[in-house]
């Protein structure tokens, strides 16, 4: 049997520990041939950095278990890279995943292989390391929901949702305070956020039924240096829904939406106002949806992600000798 081990950014509540982490660990423990085990993960928020005491508890496991590859997933303080090299003179093959921009890589001597969840943040870890990053989109995250269908758009609500993190809540609030000063008010957009201002607390297990008492969800993503290494999933995780979604004409979201067919896509504040008047008419809200099940369901299931981890982590082992190591010295 085949063992992975991981280092998690933080618990379960974490998106991208629960995207490229857990979601993974236990699609992989359901199947034969590979087990995968958790060397490490912070007891309560996230952290990209092992405590002194829990690296200790972090080298016993990848003692005890000696795991064929060791996935570290967003982390890599001081403790984290002593861990790298420990596992990588043990045997153990070393996959950093990352999703967030980073000035610096000096760790990547040590890891085999990067991967990343949109194309953006590959060119970025490109540039600043000379290696060429796997792409895996993350998949969606609370499965296909196709209980929406239930419930006919005339009777729903016309009413949208934002979702999003403490750290984007200001930018969307500002992007919506210019689109009502040009135009006036849109519609009604509630908010699901750990921010305290938010219309709804964000708690992992309203989902993804929540997505039920709206008409739409929107994601605006203002034009900044760190979004341009954007991923889709939260895209996806709307999509997956059943939930017509308008979002911002970015690359990571063209991967998945084809304007008019599956989504709607929006260049400034004029086309977003367009794209939320034309909602109001059930019928297209109706044919995004089920478009947008069906097209998710073929390409972004945790089984077909799943798969593609599977195989990067067969690649990986197959290829001979220390490859992050010549990888460094043909940069140099």
């Amino acid at each position: 049997m085949k063992r992975v081990g991981w280092v998690l950014l933080g618990p379960r509540t974490v998106a991208s520990a629960r995207l490229q982490g857990y979601l993974i660990i236990d699609w992989m423990n359901a199947r034969t041939g590979w087990r995968a085990d958790i060397l490490h993960r912070p007891p309560a928020h996230y952290s990209s950095e092992i405590s002194r005491r829990r690296l200790l508890d972090a080298i016993l496991r990848l003692i005890w278990l000696r795991p064929h590859l060791v996935v570290f997933q967003k982390v890599a303080g001081r403790n984290a890279k002593l861990l790298m090299a420990l596992a990588r003179r043990l045997g153990s093959r070393v996959v950093f995943v990352d999703c967030d921009k980073r000035d610096g890589y000096d760790f990547a001597p040590q890891v085999d292989v990067f991967v990343c969840p949109s194309q953006g943040m590959a060119r970025d870890i490109a540039q600043q390391t000379g290696r060429d990053p796997v792409v895996i989109e993350d998949p969606a995250e609370f499965g296909i929901s196709w209980s929406r269908s239930a419930t006919p758009e005339e009777h729903r609500p016309f009413r949208g949702v934002w979702v999003g993190s403490t750290f984007n809540f200001e930018e969307f609030r500002t992007f919506m305070q210019e689109v009502e000063q040009q135009s006036g008010p849109v519609a009604q957009i509630d908010t699901i956020s750990n921010h305290p201002e938010a219309t709804r607390w964000w708690r992992l297990e309203d989902f993804p039924k929540i997505f039920e008492d709206y008409a739409f969800s929107v994601l605006p993503l203002p034009d900044r240096d760190y979004n341009a290494i954007k991923s889709s999933n939260r895209v996806v995780m709307c999509m997956a829904a059943g939930i017509p979604v308008v979002a911002q004409d970015h690359p990571a979201y063209r991967s998945v939406i084809r304007h008019d067919e599956n989504g709607l896509l929006f260049g400034d504040a004029a086309e977003f106002r367009d794209n939320i008047d034309r909602l109001r008419n059930p019928a297209l809200r109706t044919r995004l949806s089920r478009q947008a099940l069906d097209d998710i369901s073929r390409s972004h299931t945790l089984d077909i992600i799943g798969w593609q981890w599977l195989d990067l982590f067969e690649r990986t082992l197959a290829v001979p000798g220390d490859t992050a190591k010549a990888a460094s010295e043909a940069k140099a």
